[in-house]
């Protein structure tokens, strides 16, 4: 039976997705994970219900507690960690006024700089349109998600650098993904309500990548507010097998190339399925007839809503939803090379997975690659979303000597970053900063 939820704590996490489940812990209950033995007292509220095998972590449906009821949790002077926007920018200053807490906010999304986006530079889905499901308007990439039968919308096929938008270091209006969108619409709006209530308070904005925190000097609210550098702890699964092995239990032949591309939201535009296409057709292009024929792509998560390989005809291998952690640690040992395609992301989790299971990369420098990555030495980081220089860089992997050795590099570098133990100190360091303060003034 979950234990009652505690009156008072020193920290109060406030996640909208807890989005745990066999393949994949989203980032921050592995950051609550890390957290919760340190000397603070603390608890974790979800507002989407998974089943949680722990007393800290509770599910509260947003409906039935107000965000005051809520906040109640903290005595003055303690700390709100927030993952996502889930207060509106009037209930959190009337949280902030009330208790005077620190509010540490973690990018684990970009939402807090943006009037609705989750990533402000870029958007992740084109229009909100109207659909035969829901004729007031949805996201045309959820409905097709949720109902495949729903032809899919040409708009998937955009080249997503066409829709890059700067709106949040203007305040938005003109949001390119509502159908109804003008100078005031409600992208405008939102940011105007975070100017008027959220502008003054000093909240620190926590980055778990570097790229996340370059976002900050751009925006047209927060770019004066103190910010941090937090990396999610390594809770990344390692594949012990062998290449060989794992090749050898799924039956693919050891002397081929395999390259790795996945996400498990194929139909987001700034996932790139679209500039992976582009990328293996420079490829194909520059390739042998014996290179080509040698080569197998490895689609990791479900079937692109195109075809990967739609210009060109390189042997793919769809594997589909990953039933456990493990699994997908076993699919990128299994690769010799892997994408990242993302154009703005504050992960992707699938970097550190791929580098952890001796997986070289070639990513653009729009993630968390660029905190791991060497160029040469465990991939490549392609900078401008320029595909055929990614596409150069990958055959230079593929046709490299020391391709063997490069894999090896690659766990280190995850290590480095993601170490456990280091990544909990810096989080002790800075709560203990403003309990200690809190503490201090209460005497």
């Amino acid at each position: 039976m979950m234990a009652a939820i505690p009156n008072k704590v020193d920290v109060l996490h406030v996640a909208g997705l807890d989005g745990y489940d066999n393949t994949h812990e989203s980032g921050n209950y592995i950051v609550f994970n890390a957290l919760r033995d340190l000397d603070h007292s603390s608890c974790m509220i979800i507002h989407l219900h998974k089943t949680f095998q722990d007393d800290k972590t509770f599910f509260m449906p947003i409906q039935d507690k107000s965000p005051q009821e809520i906040a109640k949790m903290l005595p003055s002077h303690k700390v709100l960690v927030l993952y996502s926007s889930d207060f509106t920018p009037e209930e959190l200053r009337a949280i902030y006024d009330e208790h005077q807490c620190q509010i540490i906010y973690v990018l684990m999304v970009h939402d807090l700089f943006s009037g609705g986006c989750s990533y402000p530079n870029a958007p992740d889905l084109v229009k909100i349109i109207p659909t035969p499901h829901h004729p007031q308007g949805n996201w045309i990439a959820n409905d097709w998600a949720r109902d495949p039968s729903i032809p899919l919308p040409s708009e998937l096929d955009l080249d997503p650098r066409s829709i890059m938008c700067d709106g949040y270091t203007k305040n938005c209006g003109n949001c390119p993904r509502i159908s109804d969108s003008g100078p005031e619409d409600s992208s405008r709006q939102l940011m105007e309500a975070k100017n008027k209530y959220l502008s003054d308070i000093p909240i620190i904005i926590a980055g778990v990548s570097s790229y996340s925190l370059t976002l900050v000097p751009n925006s047209s609210i927060f770019s004066n507010n103190r910010t941090v550098l937090l990396p999610i702890p390594n809770d990344i699964p390692y594949c012990a097998e062998s290449k060989e092995e794992v090749r050898k239990q799924v039956g693919v032949p050891i002397e081929k190339k395999v390259m790795l591309w996945g996400t498990t939201s194929p139909y987001i535009l700034r996932k790139g399925r679209s500039l992976i296409d582009e990328v293996f057709r420079y490829m194909w292009d520059m390739m042998s007839p014996e290179e080509r024929s040698n080569t197998l792509v490895l689609n990791v998560g479900p079937t692109p809503p195109r075809p990967l390989t739609q210009s060109q005809p390189f042997q793919v291998a769809n594997t589909g939803y990953l039933k456990t952690r493990q699994e997908m640690a076993m699919a990128y040992k299994m690769a010799d090379i892997g994408f990242s395609t993302t154009t703005s992301d504050a992960g992707p989790m699938m970097v550190s997975e791929s580098l952890r299971n001796e997986c070289p990369l070639v990513s653009f420098d729009r993630s968390v690659a660029g905190d791991m990555m060497v160029n040469g030495k465990t991939g490549y980081i392609v900078k401008n979303l320029d595909t055929k220089e990614m596409a150069d860089r990958a055959l230079e992997l593929l046709r490299s000597p020391n391709l063997e050795e490069i894999s090896k590099n690659c766990p280190s570098a995850v290590e480095q970053y993601h170490n456990f133990e280091n990544v909990t100190l810096k989080w002790k360091k800075l709560l203990d900063e403003f309990i200690l303060e809190g503490e201090s003034d209460a005497s």
